[in-house]
């Protein structure tokens, strides 16, 4: 007993003189977050705003899997719902602010809620000045300080019970970063957190009975992590009759029900052709036979068309069903969804649906307008930083026409401290381009009241265009950069709601072609109340997914569904607005030659080949003669590029700008790295509009057509042809010689605005009508002196 007591005091001793010895410092780098493991059903939550770190909480029964296996998309008795509308949801500078809307069901509204944020930062923002907001229906949810340099930290929080409404529900991202060292405006530039959209979901405890489900609830579909949403069309007859002009239809009216920004389809004529295997939504249509042979017996199918929801063995998505008892039956059944959308003749927008990755839908302008800014989701707030950053959204119509005169104004409504000093700017870009640059010139301070600041109005498009109003602030105390100004919280800056944007009135005439202006607003497809013409050759499984996305995307940006009728060949659509899906190989060549696209080239178009390394194979023959040329020619056409800049940055006249008359350009000829071309021109008796969609293979049109309707991809569609690159790069050529159509009645005014506008954008043509005109009022006036006056 006293060698056993003995021993113990030992052990206690070594223990206590263990404890009592400094600890060093720990300099090893921080570990990464991991991932925690997704909950097991019945496991309490984690309490609001957890923060889920690596070892979690000292105490935790359960510790975190080394490698945890990926949260599913649903299991059972829970369901996630992803939120972000793209994979990567970035804030940047010193404050920044995303707000979208999203649905859910009456059946997920009423569940258990759990908030999951995933979120990394830039290593320079300051934890101890910079947070992260949540705001969901009004109500702040989330707000913590912003540190997470390493990896995606995930946070969880338990919402309210009645905060979630069936329906439509908004949620809002907002950052406020301050740099750790740097007090300067361009340190600014170095603030980002990214919201991770595959750590960033709802757990909502419930079922998701999609049985009950109605068709406005095809809304609360969701995408998945990265952003994008795949529907999966079964349409068995495919494979036996030509339903093609159905199933685009049927595209469309889903589409626009959905009204997701990154929708992609996927057609098939059954289960066995993997349109199912990852989608977030199948679409079953066909008669009752054929149905019940994919979703088993069909109740409450007795000839009429019906539609109806439910599940699928070994489909996680859930099933929307169109059926009856015949060809007409479940046709029938397309056109109760299709009633849904609304109705189909053109009628006036007042806005532009974009609330599933922006808010607030930005408002259609057709004419000279104000709006206040309050009107456009920017509210009056003060700011402490050096770079203030707000953004808004406005739209016009596909016949804009006056890009090269006019100005539109912010009328603003700001103050400024003391501290502010002279050479700070207030800078307004429009779609992410310069549009003005105002200094500020006074000392000690000012309250601004209707301010106008003039916008140029060069870089609008037809559609969506988005505002940033910057205002670069600098201070005495930021040069001087004493410990903890970085982080000093005192207001310097105001921006008041009651500021206005001003756009005055504007021509409109359409221009053809206008790649930007089917992208934006569905032009010229959305007028046509006949069927338009969709040619897919030699079309297969692929050609028809391609059409179904490109063709749910113009729906999406027309806001209706398009009349189609599917042809084999052109000769329908020569003087009709019509759409081509399909290979060089499988179109007629005069459609690409109609289009600019060297059909020449195009039979033998095909996709780079690359080695390990990135090296093209094949080697190419040198040729001193064609070095010297390429030298010689190089040292030309640099001095031609640099005066062309000279003239654009000095005088911001453009080569197009000196020329009389527009000159052809040579066909375009597709090259290796292209993976797909949309290309639009006139029909060949000038009375419609073709655009073209091709690539070099079908399987890479639906896949290259898939990628092209990302939102990201969408809007970047421009000018008379737009080429995509494998590795995501865009190119567009510049429309050399267009046509116009008349949009609205006559007027004078319209007719002033156009010339205004053309003369503007032709320097050369107006200097040669001033000048003939000036020579006409010399003549004219010569000629009345000399009737005047004393003669001897």
């Amino acid at each position: 007993m006293t060698r056993l007591t003995v021993a113990l005091c030992a052990l206690l001793a070594l223990s206590t003189s263990a404890l009592a010895q400094p600890q060093p410092f720990d300099m090893t780098p921080e570990r990464p977050v991991e991932r925690p493991r997704p909950q097991r059903p019945n496991t309490p939550t984690p309490p609001p705003s957890v923060q889920m770190d690596e070892a979690g909480p000292e105490n935790d029964a359960e510790e975190v899997a080394d490698d945890p296996q990926p949260v599913p998309e649903e299991t059972a008795g829970e369901l996630r719902r992803n939120l972000l509308p793209s994979s990567i949801l970035r804030l940047e500078g010193e404050n920044d602010i995303r707000r979208f809307a999203f649905y859910l069901t009456d059946e997920q509204a009423a569940a258990s809620a759990n908030l999951r944020l995933g979120y990394q930062n830039a290593i320079v923002v300051a934890p101890e000045a910079s947070q992260l907001a949540v705001d969901i229906n009004g109500v702040r949810v989330v707000g913590e300080s912003i540190a997470s340099t390493n990896s995606v930290k995930e946070v969880a929080t338990d919402l309210p019970a009645g905060l979630l409404q069936p329906g439509r529900n908004e949620i809002s991202f907002l950052s406020s970063q301050r740099h750790r060292t740097d007090c300067s405006i361009p340190s600014t530039y170095e603030l980002w957190t990214e919201l991770d959209a595959e750590h960033t979901y709802l757990t909502l405890d419930t079922a998701n009975d999609v049985s009950q489900w109605q068709i406005a609830d095809l809304k609360a579909i969701a995408g998945d992590s990265d952003g994008q949403a795949t529907i999966g069309l079964v349409v068995p007859s495919l494979a036996t009759a030509d339903v093609a002009s159905e199933v685009l239809r049927l595209a469309q009216a889903v589409a626009l029900l959905t009204n997701l920004p990154s929708l992609r389809f996927e057609v098939a004529s059954s289960v066995a052709d993997g349109a199912l295997s990852s989608a977030n939504l199948v679409v079953v249509a066909g008669t009752t036979s054929e149905v019940e042979g994919i979703v088993g017996q069909n109740d409450g199918v007795d000839g009429d068309a019906a539609v109806s929801f439910r599940r699928l063995d070994g489909v996680s998505a859930p099933a929307l069903v169109l059926s009856g008892a015949d060809r007409s039956g479940w046709v029938g059944a397309v056109e109760q969804l299709a009633a849904q959308v609304g109705p189909s003749s053109f009628a006036l927008r007042e806005a532009l649906m974009t609330e599933a990755w922006s808010l607030p839908n930005p408002p259609m302008l057709y004419q000279g307008r104000d709006l206040g800014f309050a009107e456009m989701g920017v509210s009056s707030e003060q700011f402490s930083g050096r770079r203030y950053i707000r953004r808004f959204q406005f739209a016009v119509p596909a016949d804009f026409y006056a890009q090269s005169y006019g100005e539109a104004r912010i009328l603003l409504d700001a103050a400024y401290t003391d501290d502010v000093k002279p050479g700070s700017l207030i800078n307004i870009y429009v779609n992410g381009n310069i549009a003005t640059s105002m200094p500020i010139t006074t000392r000690g301070g000012r309250v601004l009241r209707q301010f106008p600041i003039k916008v140029t109005m060069r870089h609008f498009r037809p559609g969506v265009n988005e505002v940033t109003f910057e205002a670069d602030l600098l201070t005495d105390a930021d040069e001087v950069c004493a410990p903890g100004a970085a982080t000093d919280q005192t207001p310097r800056f105001a921006l008041f709601d009651t500021s206005r944007f001003s756009l005055p009135d504007f021509a409109r005439i359409a221009q053809i072609p206008d790649l930007s202006a089917m992208s934006g607003t569905g032009y010229p497809y959305l007028l046509n109340n006949e069927p338009v013409p969709v040619v897919m050759g030699r079309g297969n499984m692929g050609t028809l997914s391609a059409a179904a996305s490109v063709l749910g995307r113009i729906a999406i940006a027309s806001s209706r569904i398009i009349p189609l009728k599917v042809l084999s060949s052109p000769s329908e659509a020569r003087d009709r607005d019509a759409i081509f899906f399909g290979t060089p190989a499988g179109l007629d060549p005069s459609v690409l030659s109609q289009v600019g696209i060297n059909d020449a080239v195009a039979a033998s178009w095909a996709p780079s080949a690359t080695i390990a390394g990135g090296a093209a194979t094949g080697v190419e023959r040198l040729d001193m003669e064609a070095w010297r040329e390429q030298v010689n020619g190089g040292l030309i056409a640099r001095t031609i590029e640099d005066f062309r800049t000279w003239l654009r940055d000095t005088f911001d006249i453009s080569a197009d700008m000196l020329r009389f008359v527009p000159q052809d350009a040579q066909p375009y000829a597709p090259t290796a790295e292209d993976a797909l071309i949309v290309a639009q021109a006139a029909g060949p008796t000038g009375q419609g509009t073709w655009t073209v969609i091709t690539a070099p293979h079908e399987a890479q049109l639906a896949t290259a057509a898939q990628n092209l309707v990302g939102h990201g991809a969408w809007q970047q569609l421009s000018e008379h042809l737009t080429t995509f690159a494998g590795d995501g790069t865009i190119g567009a050529m510049e429309i050399s010689r267009g046509t116009f159509r008349q949009t609205v009645p006559p007027s004078a005014n319209n007719y002033r605005l156009i010339v205004a506008n053309w003369l503007s954008s032709n320097i050369l043509s107006y200097s040669a009508i001033l000048i003939v005109a000036c020579g006409f009022l010399g003549i004219a006036t010569s000629a009345l002196l000399s009737r005047l006056g004393r003669r001897r």
